[in-house]
């Protein structure tokens, strides 16, 4: 599709944007839905996506037709419920998706939640019909799976035998799952776990089915509305306001309220953990496995939660710190209880970076050497700050502490390991890679008008100057890409993972909508933020890292890396391109022996079952995701859960604790009884993490080529420069 700016935008778009002109309709009221609110709403995201997106695109028919395809595939998925004549009736007004945004019409969105909830109703005619004697899982059925392959059904007739197919699989994997590991090796069905799994079957149905008619008018809009914007790119979206809290608790790693974590099981509201060091935990009296019955705020009459769904329950227990929630639970052994919690600050501690000393022994390296060598190890979920408070947690103060303990210490290289890092904050990916290098360029920035912005490092401290290896995987992202890829280019580390990151190198802003809007209008707030790709980012040598991610320098086995994930899989997906290269200086006046490090891991992968099972695992999970139908067989079915047990079970004998590595906490991670108990399960983890403990191999041989050969990181920022083109 031609990316494009639009001619111009509407008079009355701009005007709700900046809150220049009274609309007195504005102020008439409504329940939801609240058609003036959704224009507002629609209208600034027109607006700001015109203004601020990196490739813009015309609000058109092209625009209305790759929404339509988005907005269909999310309201069903797996194609139960519409029938191609409600897909025919939607697709002859599919031009009305750019409308809802360039002109508040919602007709679209009206008439297929109307066509939704109708066929749901459907569904609950028949669904408990179909569950109610037993399945015959002795035929030579199958399910289409692969939705793709799917069209839509053409009658309720046509509709209704795709649920039955549909409820008699969930049953065969409800019952699999129930068969323990003796009668998993037996060739004997359970008529007795076929009912349980039924009944289960039923619970989650009805549950399932009564959620899809309570979505509220909010979660409707949302849908329609991101499935446009998503057609800008995959990372530009709109969030309603308490997915956006969520966000900001995901940056921060802190949110008020009483420190539980909870989760939606059989109607109920379940606690599954309480957060060490939070008000709950203090207070001693709610616990693991208590079921949440009602809610009440301080003195007020409570809430019965019971049926809500895990949004509608933390609308109520979530609170500003300070104030009091009464919680009415059900305890293990069917005590009701109220329990009184006054909320606070809860800091998720497994968000924050946290670090160990590793001692590798000598003897099984096959070294020459009989000296016990010692590393430092990082694990960083994500990059966190806080721009809203002073002295809050911040990724780069944590990772300059851990370097400062790692030196006192006296280790001989540090692995950081960004698996799994989704990113976070720009900022703190700059100031984590200076704490490496004594000055320079960290990553270049590009805005839709083509001008390059370079983010530097201007502080000479250097907080780690020795062997550095950088963990990744198909899951490092942003700012993790960032990171990676700038240590690689100045030849600052040695990166080692998955054949690739995940390739997301573009940079999002947030807008709260709520500054948009005259102040008289604040009735309808709050209306949510929206989230909008406004630059791309590209390494220091001029390569983005969009779409192809950051290739490791050593790469190790990934169950996953034979797998279409991350940028590559998401629609519309900006394209990679290349600038030109910044002016910078490489570490070392010599490259990395990379081939050579490369070549003693390929030697020890080989050697090492754990790896190998890896290989014939990413290999499985490629075909399993090429495949498009499952038998519905139970002994077919069965033959296959027994394979996939095998496998997790040889995975797991692979995966015996590593009896070569000590790891010990750094003392400043016990200072508090909360950080304690997550150091304690970090700690724990190591201890089975074969790809740390390569990692730490890949950096034991670089300690020893050093030693060997003269060649060190200790060397610090050599004269070879790299000229801008």
């Amino acid at each position: 599709m031609k990316r494009q700016l639009r001619s111009h935008i509407s008079t009355v778009l701009l005007y709700l944007l900046f809150g220049l002109i009274t609309l007195p309709s504005l102020l008439a009221q409504e329940k939801e839905p609240d058609p003036e609110r959704e224009r507002i709403i629609s209208g600034i995201i027109a607006a700001m996506l015109d203004r601020e997106h990196y490739s813009p695109l015309r609000f058109d028919g092209d625009l209305s037709t790759e929404a339509f395809k988005l907005y269909l595939d999310r309201i069903d998925p797996s194609k139960q419920f519409l029938l191609l004549s409600d897909v025919n009736e939607l697709t002859s007004v599919a031009d009305r998706m750019v409308h809802a945004v360039s002109g508040g019409d919602y007709k679209l969105l009206n008439r297929a939640v109307e066509i939704l909830e109708e066929r749901a109703r459907t569904a609950q005619g028949f669904y408990e019909e179909l569950l109610a004697e037993p399945f015959d899982f002795t035929l030579n059925e199958s399910i289409i799976t692969n939705t793709d392959s799917l069209g839509y059904a053409t009658s309720e007739v046509e509709m209704r035998e795709r649920w039955r197919k549909s409820l008699k699989y969930s049953t065969l994997l409800r019952y699999l799952n129930m068969l323990d590991s003796e009668e998993l090796n037996e060739n004997v069905f359970h008529p007795d776990l076929e009912e349980k799994a039924r009944e289960q079957v039923t619970k989650n149905t009805r549950r399932w089915l009564d959620r899809v008619l309570k979505l509220d008018r909010e979660d409707h809009l949302a849908r329609s509305l991101n499935a446009l914007v998503n057609v800008f790119d995959p990372h530009t979206e709109y969030y309603p306001p308490l997915e956006k809290e969520n966000f900001d608790i995901g940056i921060t790693g802190q949110l008020e309220g009483i420190g539980a974590q909870l989760r939606e099981e059989d109607g109920y509201i379940k606690v599954m953990n309480i957060v060490p060091g939070s008000a709950s935990w203090r207070g001693k009296e709610l616990e693991a496995e208590d079921l949440i019955l009602k809610v009440a705020q301080a003195d007020e009459e409570p809430v019965d939660i019971v049926g809500a769904s895990i949004d509608e329950a933390v609308k109520l227990i979530r609170g500003p710190k300070g104030t009091k929630v009464n919680l009415t639970v059900k305890k293990p052994d069917g005590r009701i209880k109220t329990i009184g919690i006054v909320r606070d600050v809860v800091v998720l501690e497994e968000t924050y970076a946290k670090g160990a000393i590793i001692k590798i022994d000598q003897s099984r390296t096959g070294s020459s050497t009989t000296k016990e060598r010692k590393f430092g190890y990082i694990d960083l979920p994500k990059f966190y700050t806080d721009f809203t408070r002073t002295g809050a947690p911040k990724a780069s103060n944590d990772i300059r502490r851990l370097l400062g303990e790692f030196s006192e210490a006296g280790v001989d290289g540090v692995v950081l390991d960004l698996r799994n890092n989704g990113g976070g904050s720009l900022q703190e990916a700059v100031e984590i890679a200076g704490l490496f290098i004594e000055t320079g360029p960290v990553v270049q920035v590009l805005d839709r008008n083509d001008n390059r912005q370079v983010l530097s490092d201007h502080n000479d401290e250097i907080a780690w100057k020795g062997d550095l290896v950088v963990m990744v995987n198909l899951f490092s992202a942003s700012a993790s890409e960032i990171l990676s890829a700038m240590l690689q280019d100045y030849d600052r580390a040695v990166v080692v993972g998955a054949p690739t990151t995940f390739g997301k190198g573009t940079v999002q802003r947030f807008y709260d909508l709520d500054d948009y809007v005259n102040r008289r209008y604040s009735d309808f707030t709050p209306l949510g933020s929206v989230k909008i790709t406004t630059q791309k980012f590209y390494r220091v040598s001029g390569v983005s890292t969009q779409f192809n991610g950051v290739e490791p320098d050593v790469v190790l086995p990934d169950i996953f890396g034979a797998r279409k994930i991350g940028e590559r899989s998401l629609d519309h997906a900006l394209p990679n391109d290349t600038i030109a290269s910044a002016r910078y200086n490489k570490w070392l006046d010599r490259d990395i022996p990379t081939e050579s490090l490369a070549r003693s891991s390929q030697n020890r992968i080989e050697a090492t079952e754990y790896f190998k099972l890896v290989g014939e695992r990413a290999n499985m999970m490629q075909a399993e995701q090429k495949r498009a139908t499952r038998s519905l067989n139970w002994k077919e079915a069965l033959a296959e859960q027994r394979k996939l047990g095998e496998e997790a079970e040889r995975m797991e004998e692979a995966t015996s604790e590593l009896t070569h590595l000590s790891i010990e906490a750094l003392p400043g991670d016990s200072e508090s009884e909360a950080r304690k108990a997550i150091i304690e399960e970090f700690l724990k983890s190591l201890k089975k993490d074969v790809y740390v403990d390569e990692a730490l191999s890949i950096l034991n041989d670089m300690h020893t080529l050093s030693l060997e050969y003269g060649w060190s990181f200790n060397e610090g920022a050599g004269p070879k420069v790299k000229d801008s083109e």
